[in-house]
């Protein structure tokens, strides 16, 4: 699991990706823009962070070994504070619909395009400064 230093005020991303240099790709950049960043290798680690704090956004990987990620989603629903969801894969066909089916806020296919994770991770985590 990395981190990015962050003094509790800054909006708290959290990655879950099973891929360690993906992973570290997305800590990099985004901790570089002044978020608060994490990461999980497993749906069970996330879940596991969330009994210490709740991500403002969490940024999911669409195949994983482990949790299926309609569980996964099942298991978010039950949260009381319920992270932002940006839905990410490798499998550009669907996306969007699965992203519908699970309620996740925006989708993101890989590879990404940086300019645009960015725009996603500035908007969904003003829209939580504004609640």
């Amino acid at each position: 699991m990395s981190t990015a230093e962050g003094n509790g005020k800054q909006p708290f991303v959290l990655i879950v990706d099973d891929d360690p240099d993906t992973s570290d790709v997305f800590c990099a950049i985004i901790g570089s823009h002044g978020y608060r960043v994490k990461s999980a290798r497993t749906r069970d680690e996330a879940l596991q962070i969330f009994t210490c704090e709740i991500p403002d956004l969490m940024l999911l990987d669409h195949r994983m070994p482990g949790m299926p990620v309609d569980e996964f989603a099942m298991r978010l629903r039950e949260l009381e504070k319920k992270p932002r969801v940006i839905l990410m894969s490798a499998e550009s066909d669907g996306i969007n619909q699965l992203g519908k089916m699970l309620n996740a806020d925006a989708t993101l296919p890989k590879p990404f395009n940086v300019d645009a994770l960015l725009t996603q991770i500035s908007k969904l985590t003003s829209c939580d400064k504004a609640a």
